[in-house]
C-alpha cells in the first residue's frame, strides 16, 4: 500500500506509518469487540463496511453486521458550495478531528 501526497494530505497517514502498523489479524478481535452493539459511522460507509467485512472473511471472523450511518449520504451533511470553503468559515488549518502525521491529537 502506498501513501501518495494526496492521500497523506487527506487522511494524514504516511507510508512510514503503514510499515510499522499492526497487521489486521492483530487488531481485528478488538475492533469486532468495539463494534459489538455499536453503530458504524463513516464517510462513504458502504466502502468502509465492505472493506471491514472482506477483512473479517479473510481472517475467519464473522461480520457482526452493525448498523451503519453514512455521513456522505446523510441529509444533514454540509455540502460545499462555491465561495464557502474552509478558509472562509474558520481558517485553513488542519481539522482537529483528523489524524495528524506522527499521531498528534487535537
Amino acid at each position: 500500500m502506498s501513501g501518495g501526497a494526496d492521500s497523506v494530505a487527506l487522511i494524514g497517514i504516511t507510508t512510514a506509518m503503514l510499515r510499522t502498523a499492526p497487521q489486521p489479524a492483530q487488531v481485528l478481535p478488538s475492533l469486532l469487540e468495539f463494534l459489538s452493539g455499536a453503530i458504524l459511522v463513516a464517510h462513504n460507509a458502504p466502502f468502509d463496511a465492505g472493506f471491514l467485512r472482506a477483512t473479517c472473511e479473510r481472517h475467519g471472523h464473522p461480520w457482526p453486521r452493525p448498523p451503519v450511518l453514512c455521513t456522505a449520504r446523510s441529509p444533514s451533511t454540509p455540502r460545499p458550495r462555491r465561495g464557502r470553503g474552509v478558509g472562509r468559515v474558520g481558517g485553513a488549518g488542519p481539522s482537529p478531528t483528523r489524524p495528524r502525521p506522527g499521531g498528534g491529537g487535537a
